[in-house]
């Protein structure tokens, strides 16, 4: 959370005895009496004010809420204040100038200057000497000094602060409070009881009306009230109070206390006693152990995350008293603007995802103004600030591996604004240079589209970079042809260096492109200049041997060749081109029936059809039954059947109408072709494979789907075709025997060559009872055959009394008694639907007979014949009858 650097010192041979922060700013006394004003984060040796402002050590430091005005006091009881002019820089000399100085009898060991110093008539500063005096000094526009003492605690001023309309000041006998504007004493905090009493004076700070104390090991916050209405007329009297709102002790004891955030404070922490803690790194090599930075909750004064030790210069001979912080936290703001888990961009050590979602996370971090804090010793100044977006992208690129660099950009992308020391086109290169140094060409090319953005700049330059690391095909399908648009002559170069290297990559970077169209006059790429190339390459191609080269690379550039032809209004010839290559090493067979629908060629391949099942069956097939009219059934059928293939082309066409072009197809006009459709798939269709072979209970193959809807296949030679094949085809050869009425000899073939008892049952109850007996006499002689005909016995005619009758004595059929009881149960259910049936008839019967004899019962409408008009007997027509 927080990083750590030391402050460059003004003077090696002079001991830093105070700092006081102020915004930019800070303030550093010395042991020889000099005040330098230096820039807060850059103060350095040379640069800065310097001012002589007393003759011994400084020890208290104090700036007003302006900026415009700093006290200082010394040991030698002088005080001074200087000022600069509004507006001018506070490091700049010749802008400072004195305006008030005060002498004290004793030396002074804090001052605290009115944060109001800059606006009020009353210029008004209280001091602190070491002898237990506390005085204010006022003086006004005319120069006069008033100077009022406000205690003499007859012990030494440990601590003085200044925070709004409240003073506290801190001696052995305990802290007290005042109400600045009025002098009305407010309250007395007593010393707490620890036996760490004398080890260091407390520390104070105001937070509004809030004092926080931190004594010896014991943490503080006492809270200011007002009773009644506040006078602002030094001397009235105001009716004040303090309760003390928290009281926690530390495991430190506490050199230094300050606001960190709205919900931590600060403290810069000693420890004690060494032997009772065994963490190594709170710990020196010298007598004193190196202080402390933690955090603590605010409201109970718990430690937040692991402390963290300092290695000031000289902390082993360095006592408790010897430390000081300080902060630029803004003491007259309570509660703070910033928290400390919004500054902090890494989890874990990786960059939290802004991305999608998430990226209103990015909103509510970076939020607010953290503070600066210094450590100080005698030897040194540390100084800590929080890890801004920049530092925070440093610890990521520390890493230096492809995470960390990604991590890095995902920061600098999220707070572009915030980002101080890095430049995004730096962290990119970095990022994609070391992608491309790891051989990760494919991830840098997929880096390029989100880093690069719409900046010309940057895309030409790491297209440049790319081909020189031999990875431009990885690059090119990312190359932006529009926001933004290139120069021509980049892409010419791109395309130039994939025929050379890349012919595939080509191919695809061609029909991404398409056309180059004419942008302000200027085409994308110049289609004339790469037409020439790319056909030279290719009749080079064409003349070389056939194991020279890659036949893949040698079609993507035929490839190329057409869709160059196709772009420029040559279709015809493109797909010429296509058509003549070799189907197996096409890049993408779908171009050829892509063009073909979309440039509606459909006369050019009409002829071609053999070809087209080459390039894709799947393809093929979608463009003759899509386009039935331009590719007539005959004459795609009398064309595959010149084919020298044995018939496959034939039959898949065949199976294709079969299955997609069924009401075509069944037209007597192709009467013929369903005869040696059946032919061609008993000689050429799938064998049933082992997982198939043996007893099929229920089979229905292609061929058999077939027979059963045509009306035109001779069965006779469909069952010739079956059985002439070295496996015959006896599923489909009974379904013909079946079919014509052989069916003894259908029996036979599913009891001898098939072997299934379910399909042989179904068979007989389907087409001739009288085979039963056949069945019968067949199980008698199979042990196994005679199981599975009882278990489908209950489901069938079969007459089990007779079966049961016939079973030799002695016959040993496995699980006999569990068949039989199926059988029975089977029996039983039959009689059961049976008899339901038969009262449902019943009951049919007798509503239907009511219903009859309610309709004769009922009366026929009628109405007279004649009705009487205008005194007229008239004849009506005849009446209706409903």
């Amino acid at each position: 959370m927080l990083q750590y650097c030391r402050f460059p010192l003004p003077a090696p041979d002079e001991a830093v005895t105070c700092v006081a922060p102020h915004d930019d700013a800070v303030a550093v006394g010395s042991s020889t009496g000099t005040l330098r004003l230096l820039d807060g984060l850059e103060g350095s040796t040379g640069s800065g004010v310097e001012i002589r402002a007393h003759g011994a050590a400084v020890r208290g430091i104090s700036w007003d809420a302006s900026g415009h005005f700093v006290a200082s006091c010394a040991d030698d009881g002088t005080c001074g204040v200087h000022g600069r002019r509004a507006g001018a820089s506070s490091t700049d000399a010749g802008e400072w100038e004195a305006v008030d100085a005060q002498h004290h009898a004793t030396p002074l060991r804090c001052v605290a200057l009115d944060p109001r110093y800059a606006s009020r008539r009353e210029r008004v500063f209280i001091t602190g000497a070491s002898s237990g005096d506390v005085s204010r000094q006022c003086r006004g526009w005319l120069g006069g000094s008033k100077k009022t003492s406000l205690d003499d605690a007859k012990s030494p001023v440990a601590a003085l602060r200044w925070g709004g309309a409240w003073v506290a000041w801190a001696a052995d006998d305990g802290v007290k409070t005042m109400h600045a504007d009025s002098g009305s004493p407010a309250a007395h905090v007593k010393p707490p009881e620890t036996e760490f009493a004398g080890a260091r004076a407390p520390v104070l700070f105001w937070e509004g009306s809030s004092l926080w104390i931190g004594w010896a090991d014991v943490v503080l916050r006492v809270d200011m009230t007002v009773e009644g209405d506040a006078s602002d007329e030094f001397g009235a009297h105001v009716q004040c109070a303090g309760a003390v709102a928290l009281s926690a002790r530390a495991d430190v004891v506490l050199c230094g206390l300050a606001p960190f955030d709205r919900d931590h404070v600060a403290v810069l922490g000693f420890v004690m006693d060494d032997e009772s803690d065994g963490d190594e790194d709170r710990k020196g090599e010298g007598a004193s152990p190196r202080p402390e930075v933690q955090l603590l909750r605010r409201d109970d004064a718990a430690v937040v995350g692991k402390p963290e030790a300092l290695p000031v210069a000289g902390f082993e001979a360095c006592g408790a008293g010897d430390y000081q912080l300080a902060s630029t936290y803004d003491v007259a703001c309570a509660a703070g603007t910033w928290r400390r888990q919004d500054f902090s961009l890494l989890e874990d050590g990786r960059a939290r995802d802004f991305s999608g979602e998430n990226a209103t996370i990015a909103g509510r971090l970076m939020r607010g103004s953290p503070p600066a804090l210094y450590v100080v010793s005698p030897r040194d100044v540390v100084l800590a600030r929080v890890r801004d977006v920049d530092d925070q992208i440093e610890l990521c690129l520390k890493r230096g591996d492809d995470a960390g660099f990604r991590d890095a950009l995902a920061i600098a992308n999220a707070f572009p604004a915030s980002v101080r020391r890095h430049r995004l086109p730096d962290l990119v290169k970095a990022h994609l240079d070391a992608l491309l140094d790891a051989g990760q060409a494919e991830a840098a090319a997929a880096a390029c589209p989100q880093f690069l953005g719409a900046s010309a700049t940057l895309w030409e330059y790491w297209i440049f970079v790319f081909d020189r690391r031999g990875a431009l095909a990885r690059l090119a399908p990312r190359i932006p042809t529009a926001e933004p648009r290139l120069a021509p002559s980049v892409y010419d170069m791109v395309l130039e260096r994939l025929l050379e290297t890349d012919p595939p990559a080509l191919l695809a970077a061609v029909k991404r492109w398409g056309h180059p169209g004419v942008s302000d006059g200027e085409a994308l790429y110049s289609l004339d200049a790469l037409m020439v190339r790319v056909d030279a390459r290719a009749k080079r191609d064409a003349g070389r041997r056939r194991g020279d080269g890659s036949p893949r690379r040698r079609a993507a550039v035929a490839e190329t060749v057409a869709e160059l032809y196709v772009l420029d209004g040559q279709a015809r010839r493109g797909l010429d081109c296509l058509l003549a290559l070799d189907p197996s090493a096409v890049t993408e067979s779908s171009a050829v029936f892509d063009l073909v629908e979309a440039q509606r060629l459909y006369e050019d391949v009409r002829d071609r059809v053999a070809t087209l099942r080459a390039f894709s069956e799947e393809r093929a097939a979608d463009l003759l039954v899509k386009h039935v009219d331009e590719f007539p059934l005959g004459d795609v059928d009398d064309q595959l059947a010149r084919e020298e293939d044995g018939g496959a082309a034939r039959l898949w066409y065949l199976r294709t109408c079969f299955a997609r072009l069924p009401d075509l197809y069944a037209s007597a006009d192709h009467r013929a072709r369903h005869a040696d459709h059946a032919r061609l798939y008993a000689r050429l269709g799938p064998v049933p494979d082992a997982a198939s072979a043996g007893p099929r209970a229920d089979y229905d193959s292609e061929m058999l789907r077939f027979l059963r809807w045509s009306s035109f296949v001779p069965l006779t030679e469909a069952y010739d075709a079956c059985a002439a094949q070295d496996a015959p085809l006896y599923d489909e050869m009974v379904w013909v025997l079946g079919k014509t009425g052989k069916t003894a000899e259908a029996l036979a073939l599913l009891l001898d060559k098939i072997g299934s008892v379910k399909r042989a049952v179904r068979f007989v109850e389907a087409h001739d009872r009288s085979l039963w007996s056949t069945l019968i006499r067949h199980a008698l002689r199979d042990a196994r055959f005679l199981g599975e005909l009882l278990d489908d016995a209950g489901s069938s005619s079969l007459d089990v009394g007779a079966l049961l009758h016939q079973i030799p004595e002695g016959t040993r059929v496995p699980g006999l008694r569990d068949k039989l009881a199926n059988v029975f149960q089977d029996r039983r259910h039959d009689a059961a639907i049976h008899a339901a049936a038969r009262d449902c008839a019943k009951n049919d019967c007798l509503l239907l007979s009511r219903k009859a004899v309610k309709q004769r019962q009922r009366g026929i409408y009628c109405e007279p014949p004649h009705e009487i008009r205008d005194g007229k007997i008239v004849v009506k027509p005849p009446p209706r009858f409903y």
